[in-house]
């Protein structure tokens, strides 16, 4: 698959991705500071 946009290339950004997205999916009435706050956590986790 080609990449269309230029992400970091430090980290296993694919995998902040899939977590990004199972998150939306498992948490879909979260405000925008809980969604903040937990992107900001996955992305530490995943090192993006």
């Amino acid at each position: 698959m080609a990449q269309t946009h230029d992400y970091p290339t430090r980290g296993d950004f694919a995998a902040y991705e899939a977590a990004k997205h199972a998150w939306r999916t498992q948490h879909p009435d979260a405000t925008h500071h809980e969604y903040t706050a937990a992107m900001r956590a996955l992305a530490d986790l995943h090192g993006v």
